[in-house]
Formats: C-alpha cells, sequence, structure tokens
C-alpha cells in the first residue's frame, strides 16, 4: 500500500463514521457496475451504456480526484518535485489529466488519499458520498470503477444473485434456502468483469476484489477486450458492440425509448433460461 508523508486538510475529514452502505439512497435505482484492471477499457464500455441505453456514468474516483484538486494540488506537487522523478513547472497538478505519463505518476498518490480517507471516514465513505451527491436524481446508473471490496457490498445479495442461487438450489433438488436471506432489494444491479488481453495491475487491492467477486459467484458476464484488435481503426470496438449487444439481449437491458416509466429491474424473468 502506498503511503505518503502528506497532511489532510481539517476540511475531509467527516464526523460521521460511514461504516455502513446507506441502502435507502439506492431506492428505485438500476446500478450496472464494472469492475476490472486499470486501462481495461472500463470508461469505454460504460459510455455504450450511457450513449445508447439511457444511463448515466458514476465513478467512485472522480469524486477523490475533486477532494485532491480542492485540497492537495500543491502538497502532493511539492512531493513528486522533491521526488525528483518528474518536474512540474507551474507548481500545480490536475488529477483529471489526460497526460498518460502524469497519469502514471499521480495514480499512486490517488490510491493513497482513497485508502486513507476510507480508513478515517469509513469504508463506505466513497460509495455513500457518490450515490448521495452525484447520482441523487439518477435512476439508471453505471459505476465504471468497481475496484474495491467494499464496493462489492452494493451488489453483494443483489436481487439477480438471489435468483441465481435459488435456481442453482431448485435444480439440485433443494427447494428451501435455510439460513439464506430471501429478502428481495429495493434496487437492481448486475456486475461485468472487463477483461483485457494480456493486462496487469499493480494495485493488490483491484486484483484482490476482482478474485473474490469471482470465487463469490458475484460477477454476471465478461466483456473481453482483445488488445491484439488493432484500436487505431474500429475493429475492436466492432467487436465490443457485439459483445454489448448480446449481453443487453442476455439480460433484458432495453434502450430509453422502450421503456415505461422508471425500469426497477434489469434482469428479466423469461431471461433467466438463457
Amino acid at each position: 500500500m502506498y503511503d505518503f508523508n502528506i497532511e489532510l486538510p481539517k476540511e475531509v475529514l467527516t464526523e460521521e463514521k460511514h461504516d455502513k452502505i446507506n441502502f435507502d439512497v439506492l431506492e428505485g435505482k438500476v446500478i450496472i457496475g464494472l469492475m476490472g484492471y486499470s486501462k481495461s477499457g472500463k470508461d469505454f464500455i460504460a459510455k455504450k451504456f450511457v450513449d445508447n441505453y439511457g444511463y448515466q456514468r458514476v465513478a467512485f474516483a472522480d469524486n477523490i480526484k475533486v477532494e485532491m484538486n480542492k485540497y492537495l494540488k500543491e502538497a502532493v506537487c511539492n512531493d513528486i518535485n522533491t521526488r525528483g522523478e518528474y518536474f512540474i513547472s507551474n507548481g500545480m497538478v490536475d488529477f483529471f489529466t489526460e497526460d498518460l505519463e502524469l497519469k502514471k505518476i499521480l495514480r499512486p498518490y490517488i490510491i493513497w488519499y482513497g485508502e486513507k480517507l476510507r480508513t478515517i471516514n469509513g469504508k463506505f465513505y466513497w460509495i455513500n458520498n457518490a450515490f448521495a451527491e452525484d447520482a441523487k436524481d439518477m435512476n439508471k446508473i453505471v459505476l465504471s470503477d468497481v475496484r474495491r471490496l467494499a464496493e462489492l457490498d452494493v451488489f453483494k445479495d443483489s436481487n439477480e444473485f438471489k435468483k441465481r442461487t435459488k435456481k442453482s438450489f431448485s435444480e439440485s433438488g433443494i427447494l428451501s434456502l435455510e439460513g439464506a436471506n430471501s429478502e428481495v432489494n429495493n434496487y437492481g444491479t448486475l456486475l461485468f468483469q472487463v477483461s483485457q488481453f494480456g493486462l496487469t495491475d499493480k494495485d493488490a487491492l483491484t486484483i484482490e476484489t476482482i478474485q473474490y467477486a469471482n470465487e463469490n459467484w458475484m460477477v454476471d458476464d465478461v466483456f473481453y477486450v482483445d488488445s491484439r484488435i488493432p484500436s487505431t481503426n474500429s475493429n475492436r470496438e466492432k467487436a465490443i458492440d457485439i459483445q454489448v449487444n448480446k449481453i443487453v439481449k442476455k439480460f433484458g437491458i432495453e434502450k430509453p425509448e422502450k421503456i415505461k416509466g422508471i425500469q426497477t429491474t434489469i434482469f428479466q424473468e423469461e431471461k433467466e433460461s438463457n
């Protein structure tokens, strides 16, 4: 885990300890989560749901960057310059930069700050902030950066997971889920993994999160991004579009003009046999 000798401003510390998710702010929402290594293509796939299916993007890391831009620009800049690995002449940084070299340098600071605030303010601090503020007026959300175990709690015991569990037990001849929580949540979720060929990640917590989600059958499907297909033309995008089309058909995800009222589930009963 990264650690930097940078003092946190008192403005970012909360009196309330975010030790649990505020599920009240999730009520009636439809949530798609994208989980994968850094640069795997999560934002690219999220854009497909935004552009074509009426979803709105929410990223936990965006709030981290907003806070860092507000409070820690100068401190991080000074730390970077002191280390001598990279020099920022204007004395400032932008944590939303698209400069690939600078993004690589800033990523450890972003990870450090995110985990530091989780430790101090509670492990669900960023989740509660995102849903209470960024997603408060949204009914259909795509989370483009599910990277931490705490974030999986949004998807744990989801309606879709319970349906798969019920089907598994039923097919084995067991009709009662004794000891299992059969209460249906008041929001719908799907969790997709984005796996790019040959890609690795140095963030141990991201790796742990993906492993946990797979081991506990929380992943509804996988997008396979083939890095061997050139990205300079439309071939790779076409390959991804085919996967998106298959997944939206499988899970009954409809385009906005086909939805009547608020969509409260993204897993249609008639699709379960697929």
